[in-house]
């Protein structure tokens, strides 16, 4: 798995013709769950923290 900017990943879908689904977080099982099952079917995914999650891990 890699992290890339979200300009980049668009483009890269744009040019495949291809979509990206994004998510938002809850919790580390969320963020697990959406990236293994991103993993298995090799489809980039796009993550946003929720207020559950930005609570928890004090994210600003």
């Amino acid at each position: 798995m890699s992290i890339d900017s979200l300009t980049n990943l668009l483009n890269c879908a744009k040019t495949r013709n291809n979509y990206v689904v994004g998510f938002v977080v809850q919790g580390w099982e969320d963020a697990s769950s959406f990236v293994r099952a991103a993993d298995e079917t090799e489809t980039d995914i796009i993550l946003q923290s929720g207020p559950g999650l930005r609570k928890i891990c004090h994210l600003n």
